[in-house]
């Protein structure tokens, strides 16, 4: 009997699992049937879907790094993997020393070959050295040097990279708990280093960080997604929540317009109701302070963009301010 929807197998009334002999009630005859398995039942055992039981049981046959793979790239927030930041620095301290080395001895030979009592070799020259030695040590410090510099400037790149949010390493171990034993305990102890990176980090603004740390912001059901497609069961993806960046980058849009309008319009309204000058300019002062906010925490402004945005608003505001002035004292 084929397995529901939940992975497991219901048995009714008069339904019999493959491989059970049957003893019909009415025959007269009570003469068994073979108990061996058909080839449709071998067939249909192969070609049926996993039961949640069977992956539970042999999660490393079933799901195993296909699986952890598949939930890795279904988002480049899970992209995360180590800088490995002590083992680099080691490899690059070793490679410097080897070329230190190397230079060190082309410096003895040169200062060996410039004495006055040396013999008249020409060190003006590389087309035509002499000393064989320092052209083997050349040779070997241009080899060093490449490895070197192969070496170290993808390292360079990895160290500007962004860490990791704890959200986002939190959720590599939901996935690890929902799947243990998919993926060998000291193969996934990675996520509890401190030198994480994220491969391809998202560029979000403040305001969209202060909306996230609600869980309930992240897993509404306004920007769910749906997984990608996968062979694997659908009871190992049931616990995926994936949310689309492009729907949420909206809101915040929308979101700071909406916030920003507020800021421009308002106080229009308020100066015009407001009679005393220390009034409105504590009017303006808080103004002035939102917009500061809004432009620093709300958008990816740099400090300097931000005060300068902060300034031109500013000044629209005193502009607000002078032609109340001369309302209010034109007769």
């Amino acid at each position: 009997m084929p397995p529901d929807k939940h992975g497991t197998c219901n048995s009714g009334t008069n339904e019999v699992m493959p491989g059970e002999s049957v003893i019909s009630a009415s025959s007269h005859s009570a003469t068994p049937t073979s108990s061996q398995p058909t080839l449709a039942d071998a067939s249909w055992s192969r070609n049926s879907p996993l039961t949640q039981e069977e992956t539970d049981q042999k999660p490393w046959k079933y799901i195993g790094y296909r699986g952890y793979s598949s939930f890795l790239s279904s988002d480049s927030d899970f992209c995360i993997f180590r800088r490995f930041e002590k083992l680099n620095n080691r490899v690059i301290l070793a490679l410097q020393d080897d070329i230190s080395r190397l230079e060190d001895r082309l410096d003895e030979i040169d200062v060996q070959y410039s004495k006055r009592d040396a013999p008249d070799v020409n060190n003006g020259t590389f087309r035509y050295d002499t000393q064989r030695e320092r052209v083997d040590l050349m040779a070997q410090a241009q080899q060093k040097l490449e490895k070197y510099h192969r070496f170290i400037l993808p390292h360079m790149q990895i160290k500007t990279c962004v860490s990791v949010p704890k959200r986002d390493i939190e959720s590599l171990r939901i996935w690890h708990s929902n799947n243990d034993g998919a993926i060998m305990p000291e193969e996934r102890n990675y996520i509890d280093k401190d030198d994480l990176f994220c491969l391809i980090p998202k560029n979000r603004s403040p305001l969209r960080c202060l909306f996230e740390r609600s869980s309930r912001f992240r897993l509404s059901r306004l920007w769910q997604k749906t997984p990608p497609p996968s062979d694997l069961p659908a009871h190992v993806q049931q616990y995926i929540h994936l949310s689309s960046d492009k729907r949420i980058n909206r809101f915040v849009a929308c979101t700071t317009i909406v916030v920003g309008l507020m800021i421009l319009i308002a106080p229009i309204w308020i100066l015009a109701f407001a009679y005393q000058v220390v009034v409105k300019l504590t009017i303006i002062t808080l103004f002035i302070l939102l917009f500061m906010a809004l432009a620093s925490f709300g958008m990816n402004a740099k400090p300097h963009e931000a005060l300068a945005a902060t300034a031109a608003y500013s000044a629209i505001l005193m502009v607000f301010l002078q032609l109340g002035n001369h309302a209010q004292t034109s007769p």
